[in-house]
C-alpha cells in the first residue's frame, strides 16, 4: 500500500512512543515500503520495511494487540524482512526483541525537550533570502538546500553581541505535525566557546512559543553531541537500535 493510505496508523504509532522520536527515525519509517495487516476484511494495522529489508514499524490496533506476537512472527517470516530497525520507546517491539534473544546494535540517541527554557546570551534571528550567499559560504554543505529552508522559515542565525556564531535548523515532522527536530552548526572559528549549547537553548526558546514537541538526535558514539544536548536541557528518551540477524 502507500504511506497515505495508512498514514493514520503511522501517526498513531509515532504518537504512542513514550519519548517520541526525531526526524531521523521518522525518515527510516516513511522511506520504506508499507503493508496493511488484515483480519478478515478489516485493516487492523500496518508495517514498514526499509530499503535494506529491515522491519522499521509495526503498529497493531489496540483491541488486536493480543495478536501482536503472532503478527510479528508472520511479519518476520515475510520474504523481504532481514532485520529490525526500531527505537527503545517502542515497548512492544523491544519486549519481543529481548524475548527472542536477538543481538542488538546501538545506532543513535533520541532526545526530547521536557523541561523549562534555559536562559541564554544568544540571539536567534530568522534567516532571510539576503542571507543565502553568506550562509552557503560560512556553513558549506551542512544542509542540502538552504534556499528551501529559508523559504519555509526553518533556518535561524545565532548572534552573540552582534556577531554571527551559529546556524540553527528546524525540521518539521511529516507524520506528527506537532513534532519538530532541531540541529545546529557552529561557525568554525567560534567552536569550543560553548555556542553549541547556547544555540540549542535559543532554538528551544523560539520553538517553545509554538507549543511544539521538540526532539533531536545524535549518533550513539558521538559523545560530544550527547553532552551538548544534555547541557542545553534536552533529555535522552530513547535509543535507536538495529537487529541485523534474526
Amino acid at each position: 500500500t502507500t504511506m497515505y493510505e495508512v498514514e493514520q496508523y503511522l501517526y498513531n504509532y509515532i504518537s504512542e512512543l513514550s519519548g517520541g522520536c526525531d526526524d531521523f527515525f521518522e525518515d527510516i519509517i516513511i522511506k520504506g515500503t508499507f503493508y496493511k495487516i488484515i483480519e478478515g476484511e478489516k485493516v487492523i494495522g500496518v508495517f514498514s520495511i526499509t530499503n535494506s529489508n529491515k522491519l522499521s514499524c509495526l503498529y497493531v490496533e489496540h483491541r488486536y494487540r493480543v495478536l501482536y506476537e503472532r503478527i510479528l512472527d508472520k511479519v518476520l517470516n515475510f520474504n523481504e524482512v532481514r532485520g529490525i530497525s526500531t527505537i527503545t520507546t517502542d515497548s512492544l517491539m523491544i519486549s519481543e526483541i529481548i524475548r527472542r534473544n536477538y543481538t542488538i546494535i546501538k545506532h543513535a540517541y533520541n532526545f526530547k525537550f521536557l523541561g523549562n527554557c534555559m536562559p541564554t546570551n544568544i540571539v536567534m534571528k530568522e534567516a532571510s533570502p539576503s542571507d543565502l550567499e553568506m550562509i552557503e559560504s560560512v556553513f558549506g554543505d551542512f544542509l542540502s538546500s538552504y534556499e528551501d529552508k529559508i523559504y519555509r522559515k526553518e533556518l535561524l542565525l545565532g548572534y552573540v553581541e552582534g556577531e554571527l556564531v551559529s546556524l540553527g535548523n528546524i525540521e518539521y515532522h511529516t507524520l506528527n505535525k506537532e513534532m519538530v527536530s532541531i540541529g545546529i552548526m557552529v561557525k568554525e572559528d567560534q567552536r569550543y566557546n560553548g555556542y553549541g549549547v547556547e544555540t540549542i537553548k535559543g532554538l528551544i526558546a523560539e520553538i517553545s512559543r509554538k507549543n511544539l514537541s521538540i526532539h533531536a538526535g545524535c549518533w550513539y558514539y558521538n559523545h560530544a553531541s550527547k553532552k551538548t544536548l544534555l547541557k542545553a536541557g534536552m533529555a535522552m528518551t530513547g535509543i535507536l537500535i538495529r537487529v541485523d540477524e534474526l
